[in-house]
C-alpha cells in the first residue's frame, strides 16, 4: 500500500520532476501544491502523510510549515527538498521535525536511496520503474528560469553562510522585462539613500552576456567586512565595496552558470556615478531581462538586492540552454 503523498513546491517544474522521480507504486494517492498554505490546506483534509516540501516559497515558506505542522501535531511525515544547501538550513529544518533535508536540483538515485535509508520505500520497490512522467511541454521557460534562480541563490546563500559564518535569509527570486528608464529610475533610487553606492560587473559567456547591479551601503559593507575579519586591514571604502560585490556577485553568477553547463567571463567590478549611463547606453527603447536578487542576514541588519541583466541579445542563447536543462 503506497502513501498519500503530497508534493509542495512553488516550481511546476519542480514538482514534476519529483513526481516523475518517485517509483511506481511508491504514492497511492499524488497530491501537487504550489504553496505552503495549499499544503496545509490539503493536509487538513487528510489528503497526506507524506509531504515533499521545498523551503523557499512566497505566501508561507517551509520553516512556517513545518512549524505549523509541529503546532498541529500532525502526523504527516515530511522530507525537505531545498536548493538552500546552507548547513544552519538543514540544521533548522531537521530541528522543526523534518525526516530529511535533500537538495535540489534533485537527483533520482539519491532521493530513492534517502527514502529507502529512512524506511519510506523498500529496496525492491525503489528498483520499480519510475511513475508515468507527467507532460511538461507547457513548462514556460520563465518558470524555468526562475527555478535556476531559485536554486542559484541557495547556492549563493551557502557560499555566504560558509564565509561569513551566518544564517542568510533569501526571498524568492522575481523575474521581470524592465525598460531602460525603469532601470534608470531604480538605479536613482538606489544612489539617491546617503551612504549607498551602485556597482556594477559585466558578465559573459556562451553567447549569453549582460551586467548584474547591486546596492550596497558603507555601513552594510563594513559589517561584512567584519565578518570576514578583513575590518583590521581598514581597507578604502571603495576598494573593499568592489571587493565585496565581487565576491557576493560571483556567487550568483556561478550558481546559474554551473546548472546551465557554461561558464561566465566576469569584468571587474565597478561603482556608478550619477551620471554614468553605460549600463543602459545599449539598450535604447528595449526591455530587458531582469532576474531581482535578494538576500538578507539579519543579524548583522544586511539586506541587499542584486539586479541580474540579460541583455536582448543574449535570449535566444538563454532560451536553448534551458530548453536543453528540461530535456
Amino acid at each position: 500500500m503506497g502513501y498519500s503523498v503530497i508534493i509542495c513546491d512553488d516550481s511546476r517544474l519542480a514538482r514534476n520532476f519529483l513526481a516523475r522521480s518517485l517509483p511506481s507504486g511508491f504514492a497511492e494517492q499524488q497530491h501537487f501544491a504550489a504553496s505552503g498554505r495549499e499544503a496545509l490546506a490539503l493536509i487538513a483534509e487528510g489528503k497526506g502523510d507524506l509531504l515533499f516540501l521545498d523551503l523557499n516559497m512566497p505566501d508561507l515558506d517551509g520553516y512556517q510549515v513545518l512549524a505549523q505542522l509541529r503546532a498541529q501535531s500532525s502526523r504527516c511525515q515530511v522530507v525537505v527538498i531545498s536548493g538552500d544547501v546552507q548547513p544552519k538550513a538543514r540544521e533548522k529544518v531537521l530541528a522543526l521535525g523534518a525526516l530529511s533535508f535533500l537538495q535540489k536540483p534533485l537527483n533520482r538515485d539519491d532521493l530513492l536511496a534517502e527514502l529507502v535509508a529512512l524506511g519510506l520505500c523498500s529496496e525492491s520497490l525503489s528498483e520499480a520503474p519510475p511513475s508515468p512522467q507527467e507532460s511538461i511541454a507547457g513548462t514556460d521557460r520563465m518558470e524555468v528560469l526562475r527555478e535556476v534562480a531559485n536554486v542559484a541563490m541557495g547556492r549563493a546563500a551557502g557560499l555566504m553562510a560558509g564565509i561569513f559564518n551566518v544564517f542568510v535569509q533569501i526571498p524568492v527570486p522575481r523575474i521581470q522585462a524592465m525598460t531602460a528608464s525603469e532601470l534608470c529610475a531604480l538605479i536613482d533610487q538606489w544612489q539617491s539613500r546617503p551612504g549607498h553606492q551602485v556597482i556594477s560587473q559585466g558578465f559573459v559567456g556562451a553567447g549569453i552576456c549582460g551586467e548584474v547591479l547591486m546596492e550596497l551601503s558603507s555601513e552594510e559593507a563594513h559589517r561584512i567586512a567584519a565578518l570576514m575579519s578583513l575590518s583590521s586591514r581598514q581597507p578604502e571604502e571603495r576598494a573593499l565595496m568592489t571587493e565585496l560585490s565581487s565576491i557576493l556577485i560571483g556567487a550568483c553568477l556561478k550558481g546559474i552558470a554551473s546548472q546551465l553547463e557554461l561558464e561566465f567571463s566576469q569584468g571587474h567590478p565597478i561603482i556608478l556615478d550619477r551620471t554614468d549611463q553605460r549600463v543602459l547606453a545599449e539598450l535604447g527603447d528595449k526591455a530587458v531581462l531582469c532576474i531581482r536578487f535578494g538576500y538578507q542576514i539579519p543579524d548583522e541588519e544586511v539586506h541587499q538586492e542584486l539586479v541580474l541583466l540579460v541583455t536582448p541579445d543574449s535570449l535566444p542563447a538563454l532560451e536553448r540552454r534551458l530548453t536543453q536543462l528540461v530535456n
